[in-house]
């Protein structure tokens, strides 16, 4: 139907969710299509009373052939993707729609803002997905876990950047993510039998075995690395996860598989590839620090403080967001005192003389500068 808006949730067991997702788009949208793919609690139960149609799907352990089902069982002619721990901020309700009645559009990329701990949702990183697309251009989802969206003929479409539309995601809070990493396991071993050189899901693989102290992580971050280094003279990253696996080459230069990719190497690549890439600038002003170049840390630590300044980084991946507050005002100072530079090392942590997590660090801190200064006045 043309000028109408789908918004589609695929969602299973989300009844604390699936409430708020749909009411931060039912005013927006012409309609929303809730695919459920197996609920046993009260899912399917809320999103009818909130408005939304509800489709069965059959779950095959594939997300691509979930959501294609569900865009087919939409209606309108652009279909918006929210997932059901997603929520459309209301500043962007205006945007959504101009951006869906624009006629060039092909597909949209919308920031997704990503919250890391539940406790404090005003902080946030932000990184790019493809959620808004036009069913007459034929798109479909591809990829059996993190789906991305292709043309008929498997390439990527062209892409819009929506700036004015925004998501606030709460599924990587640092509570929240253990079950599904877990649930996660099973479908990237599936994703990476299908394909096994797909970064995307190799690398995400190692790391989810990793953090989880799965020791099969071993042999998968190694095969990942093997894969890169064998890339490593391309002037763009081969995929946009490589960032994840740089940095982890970086923070654990042991790790085997910093044999097959010499963290020297990383390095280069970090910068050629990802030189906006808080994290990345971030282990990088880490080895100068560790090498005895104070003033070479604190450079690229105030490159990290300009991008925090000015949300300038690079949207590929999301990161931890204390990163550009406390943690980098803490490393700031200690490259300022080093420096004998105790006037900017105290203005640096001052701002976060109440940071209910890190106080007394900063304190603790600004009280040893404060003693400092005394003793060089």
């Amino acid at each position: 139907m043309a000028g109408m808006l789908s918004a589609i949730i695929l969602a299973r067991d989300e009844a604390a969710n699936i409430a708020g997702a749909i009411d931060s788009v039912r005013e927006v949208v012409d309609e929303v299509v809730v695919g459920d793919t197996g609920s046993t609690d009260d899912t399917v139960i809320i999103a009818r009373e909130h408005g939304a149609r509800v489709v069965s799907i059959p779950w095959r352990s594939r997300f691509d052939e979930a959501l294609n089902t569900l865009t087919d069982a939409s209606s309108g002619d652009t279909v918006f993707r929210l997932d059901a721990d997603e929520r459309l901020v209301p500043e962007a309700a205006k945007a959504l729609r101009r951006h869906a009645n624009t006629a060039s559009l092909v597909a949209g990329a919308v920031v997704r803002r990503d919250i890391f701990d539940s406790a404090r949702p005003e902080e946030s990183t932000e990184m790019w997905q493809v959620r808004l697309y036009r069913r007459v251009h034929g798109l479909r989802w591809h990829g059996r876990l993190h789906a991305d969206l292709v043309t008929p003929t498997g390439t990527s479409p062209l892409v819009t950047r929506c700036e004015d539309v925004a998501l606030l995601h709460f599924g990587l809070a640092r509570d929240l993510a253990g079950g599904k990493l877990r649930r996660n396991v099973e479908l990237l071993w599936a994703a990476v039998g299908d394909e096994p050189s797909d970064l995307n899901h190799l690398v995400e693989l190692g790391r989810t075995l990793f953090v989880l102290k799965d020791p099969a992580a071993e042999e998968v971050l190694c095969r990942a690395a093997r894969i890169v280094n064998g890339r490593a003279e391309s002037l763009h990253p081969p995929a946009t996860i490589v960032c994840t696996l740089l940095e982890f080459v970086l923070t654990l230069p042991n790790h085997p598989a910093a044999r097959e990719l010499l963290p020297e190497r990383a390095e280069k690549l970090a910068i050629r590839w990802f030189a906006d890439y808080p994290p990345l600038v971030w282990l990088r002003a880490q080895r100068r620090y560790q090498a005895g170049d104070v003033e070479g840390s604190l450079t690229l630590l105030e490159h990290v403080r300009q991008l925090a300044r000015t949300c300038g980084y690079d949207r590929a991946n999301s990161f931890d967001p204390r990163i550009l507050g406390v943690d980098l005002a803490i490393n700031l100072a200690a490259c300022y005192a080093a420096l004998g530079r105790v006037d900017e090392a105290s203005a640096a942590l001052t701002p976060f003389v109440d940071d209910p997590v890190r106080r007394d660090t900063v304190r603790r801190s600004l009280a040893a500068l404060t003693k400092a200064a005394g003793g060089v006045g």
